[in-house]
């Protein structure tokens, strides 16, 4: 018996290693400022840029910040926003969402729409955050800052 925890006590160092370095590459979803890059189009394997020169824009445009607490806060291209999330499993709903209602166009009427009214599940993998929408065929890229 006493054989059995010894080993399992040199093991566990190991065991806890091993578990951790599986998920060092994958971030949290919150806690993190992410900054959507575009929409994909999963069967045409494509990237709509979000916004064609959003490298001259501020920072802070086509953020998200998800908290431990519930609450997301962000900003579109126009507006910022705050409210809450749910998530079970990989399913993510954002509600109760109040916005500055600064006038859009374009691109930024299709973000919005989207992030508010569309997501169904969320995934996170290699350093990106996917927000998929339209039953699983299309999402919106993220990235962290």
């Amino acid at each position: 018996m006493k054989t059995i925890r010894l080993l399992l006590l040199l093991l566990m160092p190991s065991y806890l290693l091993i578990a951790c370095s599986n998920d060092e590459n994958i971030p949290q979803l919150t806690g993190i400022v992410w900054k959507c890059k575009g929409f994909v189009n999963t069967s045409e394997g494509s990237l709509t840029q979000i916004h064609p020169k959003q490298e001259t824009m501020p920072v802070k445009n086509y953020t998200i910040l998800f908290e431990t607490s519930g609450n997301v806060e962000g900003y579109t291209g126009a507006n910022t926003f705050k409210g809450m999330y749910t998530k079970i499993g990989n399913r993510l709903k954002l509600y109760e969402i109040e916005r500055t209602l600064v006038g859009i166009i374009g691109e930024n009427v299709d973000y919005e729409n989207i992030l508010f009214n569309s997501i169904e599940t969320y995934e996170l993998s290699n350093k990106e955050l996917l927000l998929y929408f339209d039953n699983g065929k299309k999402y919106l890229l993220f990235y962290p800052l």
